[in-house]
Formats: structure tokens, C-alpha cells, sequence
């Protein structure tokens, strides 16, 4: 049978009957806190996977950067052939693309996080910049 809350109302009144509550009702109200948690939690996983990504990609980025100038530097004065100047080449682009992607990944993954723990903002309102006058002042 459905629960049914009654309490008294002032002077002389008939009790007041809530509405029933169903079972399932009560238990979802009750997983809301626990999903939001939840929620929180993957987007703080999400953000600590991504900014770790993100360092990885820099480190890979630099040891290309010095890779592509040794492969320059080598190309220039003889030493080695296009291709291998070529591939290096490929390997820095493949390096900048993939530092930038994690960087857009540890961004989203912020911008989760914040929406988990219940911020937003509206898009619509655009932001102005404060107007600094030094004689205003």
C-alpha cells in the first residue's frame, strides 16, 4: 500500500493528507545525491586522466621538436636524406596534433567538471570587459 503522510492542522481543521508516495519515488529522490556524486567523481577522473595525457603529449612534443632540428640541421649539412627529414617531420605534426587534442580533452573535461559540481553559465550573455579610465578614477 502507498505511504500516506497526515499531519494536524491548526484549531479544529480535518488532518491534512499529503499525496502518496510511491516506493520507487522515495528511492530515486534518495539516488540523486549519490548519482550527482558519481558524476562529480568521473569528471574529477576525467580531468586528472586528461591533464596527465597532456603532460605525456608535451614531453613527446619536445623529444619531436629536438628530433625534427637535429633532422634539419643533419639534412642540411649532408648527412642524411629527405625521407628521414621527411619522417621527422610527419612525427613533429603527429606530436602538435596530439598535444593540442589533449589539450582540448583536459578543457572538456574541466567544463564537465564544473557542470558537475553545478555551475554553468548562460551562453547568451556575453561578458563586457571593464572599462578602465584613468581619470575616472
Amino acid at each position: 500500500p502507498p505511504l500516506k503522510i497526515a499531519w494536524v492542522s491548526p484549531a479544529n481543521s480535518p488532518p491534512v493528507i499529503a499525496s502518496p508516495i510511491l516506493p520507487i519515488e522515495v528511492a530515486l529522490v534518495l539516488m540523486l545525491p549519490v548519482i550527482a556524486l558519481e558524476d562529480v567523481e568521473n569528471a574529477v577522473v576525467a580531468l586528472q586522466t586528461a591533464q596527465e595525457r597532456e603532460r605525456q603529449f608535451a614531453i613527446a612534443l619536445d623529444a619531436a621538436n629536438n628530433s625534427a632540428i637535429l633532422s634539419r640541421s643533419q639534412y642540411r649539412t649532408g648527412l642524411t636524406d629527405f625521407t628521414t627529414l621527411n619522417q621527422q617531420e610527419v612525427a613533429l605534426l603527429s606530436a602538435r596534433n596530439g598535444a593540442t587534442q589533449a589539450r582540448a580533452d583536459a578543457a572538456t573535461a574541466l567544463v564537465a567538471l564544473y557542470a558537475a559540481l553545478g555551475g554553468g553559465w548562460d551562453a547568451t550573455v556575453i561578458p563586457q570587459a571593464p572599462i578602465s579610465n584613468p581619470e575616472a578614477r
